[in-house]
């Protein structure tokens, strides 16, 4: 079993015009060495999927949704303002708070 991080878990939604937005906030997080997991990337696999060698890509959507973060509370407001900040318009985030 891995040790488990000392990483809090931290939930945002988030409002993107595009996924490529999406995307962008996921390489944000990845880039400082965070985590980043929006929920509409999530998929739900049948036990011989799920045990075995299946690989799936992940696929992200437009919109307004959850994402699951693993980074220091006042470090991800830091990264959600500079990726909010990259366009003029189509990015927005709310809610951020402790998952508990």
């Amino acid at each position: 079993m891995a040790p488990a991080s000392e990483l809090p878990t931290l939930e945002v939604t988030v409002n993107v015009g595009e996924a490529a937005g999406l995307d962008a906030l996921i390489a944000l997080f990845v880039e400082h060495d965070f985590g980043a997991e929006p929920a509409s990337s999530l998929q739900m696999l049948c036990s011989c999927c799920s045990e075995g060698t299946h690989e799936q890509a992940r696929k992200v959507h437009a919109g307004a949704q959850r994402v699951s973060l693993a980074a220091p509370e006042t470090e991800a407001r830091r990264l959600l303002e500079r990726w909010a900040g990259e366009t003029a318009i189509g990015r927005s985030w709310s809610g951020l708070g402790t998952v508990g």
